[in-house]
């Protein structure tokens, strides 16, 4: 099964910070660095995506409640960054970004496979027990390069509003750091990009 098309490698390096969106360039790699000098990611980007932009979600009990996040969309739908004191929600029908995001740790940890696998094991018992996942078409374990991925297909409609939604979740862990791709399309368009979201 693909995980997209991502390519990923995570090297050390240093961090750094970006807070308004930028367009970014047609070429499909891109490399993302990680805050708190968690490393960097190589990876392809999404076909539509041609905006880019990256924020600290952060919440009044301090650093380790916030969290690095780093988004890609297209320009012309609703740019909105999650808060964590105040949160209105994501638009309703207009949604189609892969957000990448992370906890801020005081201390890193070491890259540990078992703790990727109970991490992903943690997600899947809260996507089961959450009324508003719905439907998990797929779930699995994947090694893509050096790090385990526990990957998610989620397929939904919410019928008061006919809203189609599908998501896709990988997560792992990064020296002892709990580290997610979550790619969210909401529509009504039932469309080539609903049909093949999946295989893209």
């Amino acid at each position: 099964m693909k995980f997209l098309p991502f390519i990923i490698s995570l090297v050390w390096v240093t961090s750094c910070k970006q807070n308004n969106p930028i367009t970014i360039a047609e070429s499909d790699a891109v490399t993302l660095l990680l805050i708190d000098t968690l490393g960097s990611i190589f990876m392809s980007k999404p076909d539509q995506s041609d905006t880019f932009f990256t924020w600290i979600r952060r919440n009044d009990c301090g650093k380790t409640c916030e969290e690095g996040k780093y988004r890609f969309q297209p320009k012309n739908l609703p740019i909105f960054k999650e808060s964590g004191f105040f949160w209105t929600g994501q638009p309703e029908d207009s949604v189609n970004q892969l957000t990448i995001s992370h906890s801020r740790p005081y201390r890193l940890g070491h890259n540990n496979d078992s703790f990727a696998i109970k991490q992903y094991a943690r997600l899947k018992e809260n996507l089961e027990s959450d009324p508003e996942t719905a439907n998990i078409i797929s779930d699995t374990i994947q090694k893509i390069g050096d790090r385990y991925f526990g990957i998610f297909q989620i397929a939904d409609i919410d019928k008061r509003k006919g809203v189609l939604i599908r998501r896709l979740i990988g997560i792992t862990a990064v020296s002892g750091v709990t580290l997610q791709f979550r790619y969210d399309l909401l529509t009504k368009k039932r469309d080539s990009v609903l049909k093949h979201f999946f295989d893209n």
